[in-house]
Parts: structure tokens; sequence; C-alpha cells
């Protein structure tokens, strides 16, 4: 888990210094999807890949502008649903504080 933490850090890190736009959020993306299929239901640390999953999507929703918003509050909130779907040992913080209040 800790390889893929760095390497998603070092993509967002890459994606910040490049002006390419929507191609840089569609490789970040991608590469938290591999994250996700590779180490996100691991019930001991998968917590750690939802959260800076969710992290990323919520800072891409705040650089957001005009129609681009619904859009991406609509990736935002499919994204918590699938979160919440997936039990782990930390699943109340991986969902941002909001749990069901049933752990």
């Amino acid at each position: 888990v800790e390889l893929w933490i760095a390497y998603l850090q070092y993509v967002v890190d890459g994606e910040e210094h490049e002006d390419d736009g929507g191609s840089d959020v569609q490789q970040a993306r991608t590469a938290f999807e591999k994250a996700l299929v590779a180490v996100g239901v691991d019930v001991s640390s998968g917590g750690s890949i939802w959260k800076l999953y969710l992290a990323y999507e919520l800072a891409v929703l705040d650089a957001a502008h005009g129609d681009e918003v619904e859009a991406q509050k609509e990736v935002v909130a499919k994204l918590y649903r699938r979160a919440v779907s997936v039990p782990l040992l930390d699943s109340s913080s991986s969902s941002g504080g909001g749990g069901s209040g049933s752990d």
C-alpha cells in the first residue's frame, strides 16, 4: 500500500507542474483506479487509497468552474458511494467523517 501511495502522490504532484488540463485528471483517475483494484479492498490498509482518491476528487471539485462543477459533484458523490460500500477498518474516516453511525 505504501508503494501505491507514493506512486499516486507522484502522479498528483506531476499533474500540478503540467498544464494539460483534463488529460492529467484522467491520468490520475486511471492511477487511482488501478490502486483500488490492487489494494482498495484490503481491510487493514485499503482505506488510505480511498482517502487519497476522495481528497484528490474534492480538490478537482474546488478547482472546477462553470458547467464542470455539477459534473464533478456527481463524480465525488459516486466515489463516496463506492467507498462506503467497501468494508474497511478505517471506513468511518474514509467517508469524510460522515459515517453511517453503525460502527
